[in-house]
């Protein structure tokens, strides 16, 4: 659950940089006991002369607010705004070293 609704941008250029939002994050559907935050974040990045990379970034954190993973979407955006999946990267931390890497 987003605390307060999602930022998205409707213009976008290299170089551009943004936090989304913030979701709560909780045991159950009762909302009643927090588990957690997840801050959605996003980078535009250099691709081609008429692509660019969108990262979406998302880092979880767990009820005491350590860092328990990191996962990074890319998605090339054309100058029409179509998304095609580039790669997902998940690093998970704190009691985890795991690492995956998936390419489309």
């Amino acid at each position: 659950m987003y605390l307060t609704a999602p930022t998205i941008p409707s213009t976008i250029m290299v170089g551009n940089t943004g936090t989304i939002g913030t979701q709560t994050l909780y045991t159950n559907s009762t909302k009643t006991v927090g588990n957690g935050t997840s801050v959605v974040s996003y980078v535009v990045e250099a691709d081609t002369a008429t692509t660019a990379i969108i990262n979406l970034i998302d880092r979880s954190y767990n009820a005491g607010g350590t860092l328990i993973a990191t996962e990074q979407d890319r998605y090339r955006i054309d100058a029409v705004g179509t998304l095609t999946p580039v790669s997902a990267d998940i690093q998970y931390s704190y009691t985890s070293t795991t690492h995956l890497v998936f390419a489309f």
